[in-house]
């Protein structure tokens, strides 16, 4: 049919396409959900554990969802955070495959949601690996009394009620049982990568250690399957979830955003997109509900 002298359109459209689910995750992965801290230096788009594990749990359940492509571009975040993911991805994957494709850094907690996919890709240039864990305590007790001049007294029920305080710093058996924590998750960590990468725990604690590798590397040491963008991840998923090579999909993204009005567009996901060039690569049709 013609509509105000427009060319003619098809009715390809009628067709029911293949679908195939795009998850963006980027930023500092966290426990809760997903958003966007405006605050500069320290704000930007964080990931959350829950909005992810909401996300898979539902595609996974998802007949009309063929395979799911996972972009990823983080530099890590929480260790509890990245457990709930990277599970998550796990069992999405054994309904249906999971295809990581790595944006310019998958790195630390970034790696470690994405090691249980069926297939890891990055770009050569992308920095990832670092597969380790460290923890941090701000201590600020001379910053209150010399500088500011606060003082503080306070009571306290158990010798390590405290631990966490930033009024002083870690006494000796604290440090000795957080370092058996941090031990804990370490070995979680490895035991995560070599149960999805098929490699022995050995190999992958000699390449683990917090070392950081490009992505080109990381291929050689078996960390990454593939080197490719975004349009490889997508065509590896069409062969993974066996659609005929040639035939027309439909891409849905995920984290959906909220709209102000009708018919707009999502109000992050295209920026997003558009700063790392996907739409570029996508000539399929993007289904944004």
């Amino acid at each position: 049919e013609k509509y105000l002298g427009e060319k003619e359109i098809g009715r390809s459209w009628l067709k029911r396409k293949k679908k195939i689910a795009l998850v963006i995750a980027e930023g500092t992965i966290v426990d809760g959900k997903s958003g966007y801290d405006p605050r500069p230096l320290i704000g930007g788009k964080y990931i959350g554990s829950e909005t992810m594990e909401e996300i898979f749990k539902k595609l996974e359940k998802d007949k009309s969802i063929k395979a799911v492509i996972f972009r990823i571009n983080s530099g890590g975040g929480s260790a509890s955070a990245s457990e709930i993911i990277a599970n998550a991805v796990k069992k999405c994957n054994e309904k249906k495959p999971v295809i990581v494709s790595m944006g310019n850094v998958a790195a630390s907690g970034g790696y470690y949601i994405a090691c249980l996919a069926r297939r890891i890709l990055a770009d050569n240039s992308t920095i990832t690996g670092s597969i380790g864990i460290f923890s941090i305590k701000f201590v600020a007790k001379k910053l209150y009394e010399d500088k500011l001049g606060i003082t503080f007294d306070y009571l306290k029920r158990g010798e390590m009620a405290d631990a966490q305080t930033e009024l002083r710093g870690y006494t000796e058996r604290e440090r000795e049982i957080f370092m058996k924590q941090l031990e804990w998750w370490y070995d979680k960590f490895i035991t995560r990568v070599s149960e999805g990468r098929k490699l022995n725990k050995e190999y992958i604690d000699s390449i683990g250690q917090g070392r950081v590798w490009s992505g080109y590397k990381a291929k050689e040491l078996g960390l990454v399957d593939e080197i490719g963008p975004l349009r490889k991840a997508i065509e590896i998923a069409k062969e993974e979830a066996k659609i005929k090579k040639g035939e027309e999909i439909e891409i849905f993204l995920y984290p959906k955003e909220e709209r102000r009005f009708l018919f707009s567009f999502p109000k992050v996901n295209i920026f997003a997109l558009l700063k790392e060039r996907i739409l570029y690569l996508l000539p399929e049709n993007i289904v944004i509900e």
